[in-house]
């Protein structure tokens, strides 16, 4: 089991993006902060970021095992804290624990926790009362389809927990996430199929073959061609066997899109077909709405 620990406010800002933005918040975090963290943290195994290391080096995880993630291997940083080992493809962590009743618990600044959040089942949360300084804001997890509930409150702020619905739509729509967010945000399409896609993958985007080997051919293609492309989520809708996803696709140096992709799954939660329409994103509009 995957579960990811961090701290936020009301806004939903984790951190500030340089040194000194995270010193101007620290100095404002309730003192009961970090014995909550502390309790938090507390777990066998942890992923961390490089910028996380701190975190993970408290005595409560002394005795755990650490994965420091990394785009290339560098042993110093292992060598920063016992029981650590790098990992240069969070994909292989995910393999190990999504599933398992091992638990592994995600420690991390904002890429972190986006690595592993569609295929976490489970959130714990600081969230403090007050709006502190940042410019960080983790909110993917709002449209991600986990139930909310807190577990308690402290001296400026409480604690919440966000879990998984139990059935098959939800399995669905949390594996309809993570196929897209695999795919189209981390460029591995081949994993993406590993994962999550039927032997069998009926295509109705006249631009893809059927077959899970015309969908890893084409979204590697599109990985060279549109480096930093990204998929957010707006909504994730589920009924029985089907999955509706509402996304903001950003193609850099190309057009952004509104786009809905429709997702078929078979009984053993693997993605069977697939439809799509695409927006362009106008510059000008009508209405004051926006497309989402």
């Amino acid at each position: 089991m995957i579960r990811l620990t961090f701290m936020t406010d009301a806004r939903r800002v984790i951190g500030a993006s340089t040194p000194e933005g995270n010193a101007r918040r620290f100095a404002l975090l309730p003192p009961a902060l970090p014995q909550v963290m502390a309790r938090l943290y507390a777990a066998a195994a942890v992923a961390v970021g490089g910028r996380s290391l701190a975190g993970a080096a408290q005595p409560v995880l002394r005795e755990s095992a650490k994965y420091i993630l990394a785009t290339e291997p560098d042993p110093a940083a292992a060598g920063e804290l016992a029981h650590a080992e790098l990992c240069t493809n969070h994909i292989e962590l995910v393999e190990r624990f999504r599933d398992s009743e091992e638990e592994l618990n995600v420690i991390g600044g904002l890429t972190v926790l986006r690595m592993f959040l569609h295929h976490a089942a489970r959130l714990d949360i600081a969230e403090t009362s007050a709006d502190v300084p940042g410019d960080l804001v983790f909110d993917d997890w709002v449209t991600a389809g986990f139930d909310v509930t807190v577990v308690d409150e402290w001296e400026g702020g409480r604690t919440l927990r966000a879990s998984r619905p139990e059935g098959a739509a939800a399995r669905n729509k949390r594996n309809a996430m993570a196929l897209y967010d695999v795919m189209f945000n981390w460029d591995r399409p081949r994993d993406a199929a590993r994962l999550f896609l039927g032997d069998r993958y009926t295509q109705h985007n006249p631009h893809v073959a059927d077959g899970p080997a015309a969908f890893v051919d084409y979204f590697e293609r599109m990985a060279g061609e549109y480096p930093g492309k990204r998929v957010t989520f707006k909504r994730a809708l589920a009924e029985g066997n089907m999955v509706v996803l509402h996304c903001h696709q950003h193609w850099p140096g190309d057009h952004d899109y509104a786009g809905i992709d429709i997702f078929r799954f078979d009984d053993a939660g693997r993605v069977v077909e697939h439809w799509d329409v695409l927006q362009v994103m106008p510059e000008r509009s009508a209405n004051p709405n926006g497309m989402f």
